[in-house]
């Protein structure tokens, strides 16, 4: 069985995979979208619809089952406020939750590159199948205060009991602060509450960890998780 996956080559354009082995990718030729920070959700049709940073927000495009040719859809799913804390948003994750789906984002308070300004997860629901999104507000505010220290990068997975986890990065190494990845439980996807130990990973490495920059969750059988932690 091939397992697909759309790739983010620096910052734009987005590229895409097929796993040919558990550690061996071959990667496709050409661009699927022009963006960055992907997220693919597959529809209940079989085609897939791609999230991902863009201009103005967060737009999206749609391709069949294949999941290499992709059609740019109009407007933008989640629209950048341009000033306050959704000046930019960004690093999209989607859930399948009660009768809808649900959206993670990051958003950042200052326009500019990331160190500009602090990070939040904020929410947002659709009930047409993830063309049309209803901002829902701040979920998370992260650990600490100060820039690029809040929380970032968010991945989200349901668990076997109902329950959301949100993973998410957070702290600034730069300012002293531990650094790494964060979890939160929810019972309904919207109020949180920081899981202990606080920050995992942080101990893989001490500060030469390097920084953590996204995040990629899978929920598997018997109440089990994959994160993977991209540096």
């Amino acid at each position: 069985m091939l397992v697909f996956a759309i790739l983010m080559l620096s910052v734009m354009p987005l590229a895409a995979a097929y796993l040919t082995s558990h550690h061996e990718w071959t990667a496709d030729g050409g661009v699927r979208a022009e963006g960055g920070v992907p997220y693919a959700l597959r529809l209940a049709d079989g085609r897939i619809r791609l999230y991902y940073c863009g201009p103005g927000g967060i737009p999206s495009a749609l391709s069949d089952a294949d999941g290499l040719d992709f059609v740019a859809e109009a407007g933008v799913r989640i629209a950048q406020e341009f000033v306050g804390n959704e000046a930019i948003v960004c690093d999209p994750t989607v859930i399948r939750y009660g009768d809808g789906l649900r959206m993670y984002y990051k958003g950042q308070e200052e326009q500019g590159p990331p160190w500009s300004g602090k990070h939040r997860v904020f929410t947002a629901s659709s009930n047409d199948g993830g063309l049309t999104w209803v901002k829902e507000g701040m979920v998370i505010d992260g650990m600490f205060d100060g820039i690029f220290a809040g929380a970032s990068a968010p991945e989200a997975i349901v668990l076997e009991d109902g329950r959301v986890r949100l993973y998410y990065v957070t702290g600034n190494p730069r300012e002293g602060q531990p650094h790494g990845v964060a979890s939160a439980l929810s019972g309904d996807g919207l109020l949180f509450e920081l899981e202990e130990p606080g920050i995992y990973y942080w101990e893989l490495g001490s500060p030469d960890f390097g920084e953590v920059l996204s995040l990629t969750s899978r929920a598997r059988p018997g109440g089990r998780s994959n994160t993977y932690v991209h540096r």
